[in-house]
């Protein structure tokens, strides 16, 4: 080898160890040093509880129904009847009009029988207030490839 090669093969070692030098230098001065840590894991979660949770709202619910009505109804009462009725009254070939007055209470016993069809077509808003057990057993997979950027402080640096 040459002489000139010498030389250089003499500068860049020095010149690497120099580099290296100022490069352990700086990283003694911040105390810590950088590090970039891979994570690549699949991770398995079982979920097996209940979670509870207050429910308080309202729903529209359509009801569109035909409902049948049957039922025997007995009727006991009583209906007043007071009124004045004009009646006509031939008197000799001649029509007068005699006002009668009528007041009286008629009973009435009966039973009325019922077997009707109702139509309901209505949207109902129904109320909900409670409390909801709602039980989860589930395994979740979850991957994670990410890199965790942290600083570890060095053991000589305080």
């Amino acid at each position: 080898m040459g002489i000139i090669k010498i030389a250089l093969i003499i500068i860049l070692i020095v010149g690497a160890a120099y580099a290296g030098f100022i490069y352990g230098r700086t990283v003694l001065d911040k105390n810590s040093v950088e590090v970039n840590v891979p994570i690549k894991q699949d991770v398995n979660l079982t979920l097996d509880q209940d979670i509870n949770f207050p429910l308080k709202t309202s729903i529209e619910v359509p009801v569109n129904k035909t409902i049948y009505i049957r039922k025997s109804l007995p009727i006991n009462t009583s209906i007043l009847i007071d009124t004045i009725v004009r009646v006509p009254i031939n008197i000799s070939g001649s029509i007068v009009y005699v006002d009668v007055p009528i007041k009286k209470l008629i009973p009435i016993f009966t039973i009325l029988e019922l077997n009707e069809p109702i139509s309901i077509s209505e949207r109902i808003v129904v109320p909900i207030n409670q409390n909801i057990s709602l039980p989860v057993k589930k395994d979740i997979f979850i991957p994670i490839d990410t890199i965790l950027k942290t600083r570890i402080p060095l053991p000589w640096s305080k």
